[in-house]
């Protein structure tokens, strides 16, 4: 239910990512990147909102809470994108096919970072869970953009 939670405040508040010096890492990363490498991307924001917090050995939760705010929003992005295809091509159960895969994909995320989060060997850290939830984010935005423009035929 935590996880819920972080996840719906963090998503629902992509402004304050906006304001920092460090907003728009992500995008710069991905457009440097070579169209296979974008996950080397991941983790950028981190870097670049470090240096706004002292060194304490473990990273601050706003870098992870910014790192997840860039890759929701990509994922917000392709998601529409996809499933605004869907709709149009066309094919009757295409767009119903697309909600579903995202819910089952949102089950699925929630329950493997609650695992990554009761099995790390330190006490609860919201760092833990951000940077969980994050990199699903960049894996599913990057699946999803792998479909987009693709051609939809009925199956």
């Amino acid at each position: 239910m935590r996880l819920l939670s972080l996840l719906a405040s963090v998503i629902a508040v992509p402004a304050s990512a906006e304001e920092t010096p460090y907003a728009n890492a992500l995008q710069v990363c991905l457009a440097q990147a070579s169209a296979g490498d974008a996950k080397s991307c991941f983790g950028s924001v981190v870097d670049a909102c470090l240096p706004s917090f002292p060194d304490t050995g473990v990273t601050p939760v706003p870098c992870w809470q910014a790192e997840l705010e860039g890759w929701a929003a990509l994922l917000n992005g392709a998601y529409a994108a996809v499933l605004q295809e869907a709709e149009m091509s066309g094919i009757e159960d295409a767009a119903d096919l697309v909600r579903s895969s995202q819910a089952q994909w949102i089950e699925q995320r929630d329950r493997d970072c609650a695992l990554v989060v009761m099995t790390s060997p330190r006490t609860y850290d919201a760092s833990i869970e951000l940077a969980c939830l994050s990199e699903a984010a960049m894996d599913r935005t990057l699946f999803l953009r792998q479909l987009q423009g693709a051609s939809w035929t009925q199956r």
